[in-house]
């Protein structure tokens, strides 16, 4: 009885445990800051572009080989190379510069936000 409480204990998820980034400064000695916290600031540097609605990013893996987990929403009225291009060029790169590592592997997913319907009643200049 013992024994299967054991394993039924054992079973139940657990959150997983907060990855933590550690920076090493010479002047201002080593402070550590969740990953979290800096997934959350690329989401928010990400959706202040005109092109991206949504951001949802995710690091993982360890600090010598971090793992991206990210999922962009492209507004549906704007070229789809140019958000695309700007996660790539921008986005990955700068999370890689704040790291100090460049990342093992990467999985990104885009998606177009719905474009909006227009009302038949309402006259459209353009």
């Amino acid at each position: 009885m013992v024994l299967s409480l054991a394993v039924l204990i054992t079973a139940i998820p657990r959150r997983p445990a907060a990855h933590k980034f550690r920076y090493e400064s010479r002047t201002e000695g080593v402070s550590e800051i969740e990953t979290s916290v800096i997934a959350k600031a690329a989401e928010t540097a990400a959706q202040t572009q005109p092109e991206i609605v949504d951001a949802n990013v995710q690091i993982g893996g360890r600090a010598t080989e971090p793992v991206l987990y990210a999922r962009f929403t492209l507004r549906a009225d704007a070229p789809a190379n140019r958000g695309i291009e700007l996660v790539n060029d921008r986005v990955i790169p700068d999370l890689e510069m704040v790291l100090g590592a460049p990342f093992a592997s990467k999985h990104v997913s885009f998606s177009f936000q719905k474009p909006e319907k227009q009302d038949s009643q309402k006259a459209v200049l353009i």
